[in-house]
């Protein structure tokens, strides 16, 4: 079992310490100064289509790496469960932050209730230790304080708000359009090992796109798995980007797949994973709205949401 820290999650107001759910130096984030940049400065440099290069991006990841940041207004994506006290939650890339990933182990019933209400679009603060940048550009920031919007509006941009499975314990699809503009079918789901120093399992997904009208420019298939691993939800979202949908002419189908864990394998396969298809164009916020398919070890998949 990992040393305890102290990390904590602002509620109304007041903070609560609690217990972190990862490795790090004892600190305590609270009165730690803030040493890492604003979250606006890093969007220039990691953001999919700028002009920084690969040599740039590597120099400012580990110039970030191990700094403390305080970022506000972090928009949403994603709540994920691991084990019975920790969360990692996921927010999405705007025009003055990249998306992120943000893992707190609230100790008590209220504070795990705020984490738990959050939807997709709400805001959050964050004050955490930059661990990591992914091969996406997402910032990992592991541990973190977190301070919810409790009751704040959502601005009039944000998508429509989507059940997550950490506030329903199950994962709920949304409704697709009476007509999409892209059909998904023949989805297989394969579980792999990991390979080198990655141990543990990854999840493959195939699957054909079918264009009923020709996709704007730039468009691509965006997957989301939300799958249990023994009492845990985990959940993770990957872009089709070899699948060049916007190069598919209406009425033509092309095969597509994404990779799940790939990098930080699963420590057991999943037993199930609910799959929900969308788009999304130029790496923005995938709407969800193609439908969902259920896989069920070891290989069967059927249309719709997995049950709870």
């Amino acid at each position: 079992m990992p040393d305890l820290f102290r990390v904590g999650l602002f509620v109304a107001g007041v903070a609560i310490l609690v217990p972190a759910c990862s490795e790090k130096p004892k600190l305590d984030l609270k009165s730690a100064a803030v040493t890492g940049p604003s979250a606006a400065e890093l969007v220039p440099i990691f953001k999919m289509g700028g002009k920084s290069t690969d040599v740039q991006r590597q120099a400012k990841e580990q110039e970030i790496k191990g700094k403390i940041v305080e970022w506000s207004g972090l928009k949403v994506y994603e709540v994920g469960k691991h084990g019975e006290a920790c969360y990692k939650i996921q927010t999405s890339s705007t025009d003055d932050a990249l998306s992120t990933f943000v893992h707190t182990c609230p100790g008590d019933d209220a504070t795990k209730a705020a984490i738990v209400a959050l939807k997709t679009g709400d805001r959050i603060d964050v004050k955490g230790l930059v661990d990591d940048v992914t091969v996406l550009r997402s910032v990992d920031i592991d541990p973190a304080l977190v301070s919810v919007h409790v009751g704040g509006a959502q601005p009039a941009s944000s998508a429509p708000p989507t059940p997550t499975p950490a506030a329903s314990n199950s994962a709920t699809a949304p409704s697709a359009p009476t007509t999409p503009d892209v059909t998904i079918s023949k989805v297989v789901v394969k579980l792999k090992n990991g390979f080198g120093s990655h141990k543990g399992k990854y999840v493959g997904v195939e699957f054909q796109a079918k264009a009923i009208v020709k996709p704007e420019k730039g468009a691509l298939v965006a997957v989301k798995a939300s799958c249990k691993v023994g009492d845990d939800t985990m959940v993770d979202t990957s872009r089709a980007l070899g699948l060049g949908l916007d190069k598919v002419g209406a009425g033509e189908s092309k095969k597509g797949d994404v990779s799940f864990w790939v990098l930080q394998p699963l420590e057991k396969a999943p037993t199930s994973c609910t799959l929900t298809f969308g788009t999304e164009v130029g790496l923005g916020d995938p709407e969800m709205n193609l439908g969902a398919y259920c896989f069920t070890a070891p290989n069967a998949v059927v249309s719709g949401v997995c049950p709870p």
